[in-house]
C-alpha cells in the first residue's frame, strides 16, 4: 500500500536547517525557534491547512527568516513479511453514531 502526503515546513534561509520547535514566551513579545537538519524532526503543517492560513503562515516564515518548502512524501506500507499492508477501511462517524443509538434503544 502506498500513501502520499503533501505538507509544508520552514527552512532556515541561512543554513538550510528546518524549524523543529517554536515556543512563544508568555508575557513577552519574544519567541524561541529550534532547528534540525532532518525533515523527520521538522515541524510540519498539512498543505490544505497552509492554504487556509496562507497569509499568517507566510508572515510567520518571514519573521523566522525562513523559506516555506513543500514536501510530498510517499510512504510504502508493508507487513513484516514484505507483503502490502491492507488499505484502511473507511470510517463513517454517522454509521458509528447510528449503531450507538440503536444499541441504546435495546
Amino acid at each position: 500500500m502506498k500513501q502520499t502526503k503533501k505538507f509544508i515546513a520552514f527552512q532556515d534561509k541561512e543554513n538550510g536547517h528546518f524549524v523543529s520547535e517554536y515556543e512563544h514566551h508568555k508575557k513577552r513579545l519574544a519567541y524561541k525557534v529550534g532547528l534540525c537538519s532532518s525533515m523527520q524532526d521538522a515541524l510540519i503543517l498539512d498543505y490544505d491547512d497552509y492554504e487556509r492560513q496562507k497569509e499568517q503562515i507566510d508572515t510567520l516564515a518571514e519573521e523566522f527568516d525562513c523559506h516555506i518548502v513543500v514536501v510530498e512524501a510517499t510512504h510504502e506500507i508493508k507487513m513484516l513479511d514484505g507483503s502490502d499492508a491492507p488499505e484502511p477501511k473507511e470510517r463513517s462517524s454517522k454509521i458509528d453514531i447510528l449503531d450507538f443509538l440503536e444499541a441504546l434503544s435495546k
